[in-house]
């Protein structure tokens, strides 16, 4: 009986993720300060002029918003083009 090499590599690299997740599983892991209250950083200024400081901190995220419609615009003309192509025929 012949033994595939690949099997037997990924059965060990399953055992292994199985045992780290385990370990991982029972250590206690930190809770990085996410369950505190009350949450004292916010982007935007509440106490007046709500709008005006959503409206600067949208504004300061600008970049962002460039790079996505800039991406959008271009898988969209990628997709046109894929679709408008001249396909060409063999004659066989």
């Amino acid at each position: 009986m012949k033994v595939g090499w690949l099997s037997v590599f990924g059965l060990a690299t399953a055992i292994a993720l199985t045992f780290i997740f385990i370990i991982v599983i029972q250590q206690q892991l930190p809770q990085q300060g996410f369950l505190q209250y009350p949450i004292n950083m916010t982007l935007v200024s509440i106490d007046e002029d709500v709008g005006q400081e959503v409206s600067a901190t949208l504004w300061g995220q600008r970049q962002l918003d460039l790079i996505v419609l800039a991406f959008v615009l271009f898988a969209t003309a990628t997709c046109c083009r894929v679709m408008l192509r001249v396909e060409e025929r063999e004659n066989a």
